[in-house]
């Protein structure tokens, strides 16, 4: 899963980013352009790809802060990520 920031309409209309996902033993690709790369876009591309194809067994991305737990998800903050 990826993101590509580039000038796609060339300026003929509003900026928009390319995220793509791209399963690796298949070559099935699925993508869609977005305003912007968001939490929000990555978990609508994430959820249309579990609908048209099934829940990945791995998701490899960058380390964008969308993909990482910020200071106030820690444990030691009082965040659990599974239920007791």
């Amino acid at each position: 899963m990826d993101t590509s920031d580039h000038d796609w309409l060339e300026g003929r209309g509003p900026a928009c980013v390319l995220i793509t996902m791209i399963d690796d033993a298949t070559g099935r690709k699925l993508m869609r352009f977005y305003p912007g790369d968001s939490t929000a876009s990555n978990m609508e591309l994430i959820k249309l790809w579990v609908a048209r194809h099934g829940r990945p067994l791995a998701l490899y991305t960058d380390w964008a802060s969308h993909f990482k737990a910020n200071a106030q998800a820690r444990p030691e903050n009082g965040f659990k990520a599974h239920p007791d």
